[in-house]
């Protein structure tokens, strides 16, 4: 088995699988991918391989793979050793030879990648959407497809990154915080750690130790919004004028089921529901559960131990109401909206509860 962790740049280039996948051409995509992940100290000879690949593109077609791999390491050899030739004694020059002229090009390009790749490499290519950017050493996955993309973090947190989103992170997080930057849209699953995990998004920044959420930041939706699948995520809005300073004023605690939207013409944060709340406590509430002239009281206190979410209601006034019903596999707005058919109530989301109004039954 290859042990592309000892590759160099040049070794790289001779590898078939490698060249193949920088030129789209198929290759291990997944492979290289989490190779790229595994091993960040790999990315200057993985960025200089695919400059070298690149400047191979433009060799005539006459050069086969063979020629070019040889022609590359002759050249490299002979520019690093130095020549016992005497010079009084006529040559051609090496680089009269138009196999050496395409050598020398690709070397060059080596030596001054650094300049080179800040001025022209296209940023969509395929190593730009996993490699460590330039910038702060930050690694960037961006999802092109129609499928979600599974990331792994260097601290075991996995990341689900829907089509279209792009996410920036350290390859190894160092210092108080564990911080990523979303554009798009992903679902976290955040392993517990004492130093807090941060989702930047521009707007908004999402602050947790170890829990399941997601967070939605399409530029194209003009909102941020971030619902929680368990556990507790602070949420803050972020001041244009001191970007760096996350204030509790601005901010909301987050528990399951509960969501944060911010509306960016509004400047708003505020707190709401998830659109789908879930079942916490499969326990606390059977699948296909029959009532049978039970008190409404009842059945809004199974709920809200159920889906971990607090109803406000006034007990007083709902004890005679009686429910005859049978609460399966609904949603728990579908749930809602019968028992309210029922009794003739209402309700409506305040800040992450539901306010269950009645007044009396019909």
């Amino acid at each position: 088995m290859k042990k592309y962790e000892e590759y160099n740049a040049l070794d790289f280039v001779k590898d078939d699988s490698f060249r193949d996948w920088v030129r789209g051409k198929g290759g291990d995509e997944g492979f290289w991918m989490r190779f790229l992940q595994q091993h960040p100290e790999k990315k200057a000879d993985i960025r200089q391989a695919e400059l070298l690949i690149r400047a191979m593109n433009v060799a005539p077609e006459s050069l086969s793979e063979k020629e070019v791999r040889q022609e590359v390491t002759q050249f490299l050899e002979k520019i690093t050793k130095p020549s016992d030739q005497d010079v009084s004694t006529p040559v051609r020059f090496w680089w009269q030879r138009p196999l050496y002229q395409f050598a020398a090009v690709m070397a060059c390009a080596i030596l001054s990648f650094g300049a080179w790749w800040a001025i022209n490499v296209d940023e969509k290519s395929p190593l730009m959407s996993s490699i460590p950017a330039l910038d702060n050493s930050l690694a960037e996955t961006v999802n092109e497809t129609e499928g979600f993309l599974l990331l792994t973090l260097e601290d075991g947190s996995t990341v689900k990154l829907s089509p279209h989103s792009r996410l920036k992170y350290a390859p190894k997080f160092t210092g108080e915080n564990r911080e990523v930057f979303l554009t798009g849209e992903a679902l976290f699953e955040v392993v517990k750690k004492k130093e807090p995990f941060l989702v930047q998004t521009g707007k908004l920044t999402t602050k947790v130790l170890g829990t399941v959420f997601t967070v939605r930041a399409y530029k194209s939706d003009n909102r941020v919004t971030v619902q929680v699948r368990s556990g507790k995520v602070s949420v803050y809005s972020v001041d244009e004028k001191t970007p760096n300073v996350m204030t509790t004023t601005k901010g909301v605690i987050l528990t399951a089921n509960q969501a944060a939207v911010f509306e960016e013409k509004e400047k708003q944060l505020s707190k709401t529901l998830v659109l789908e709340p879930i079942v916490l406590r499969p326990e606390a509430i059977i699948n296909h559960y029959t009532y049978d002239e039970s008190p409404l009281p009842q059945v809004l206190n199974q709920l809200e131990q159920a889906y971990g979410i607090h109803f406000q209601f006034d007990n007083e006034s709902l004890k005679n109401c009686k429910i005859t019903a049978t609460l399966s596999n609904e949603s728990l707005y579908d749930k809602l909206n019968l028992l309210c058919k029922i009794t003739g109530a209402t309700y409506e989301i305040v800040d992450g509860q539901i306010i269950f109004d009645a007044q009396g039954c019909i």
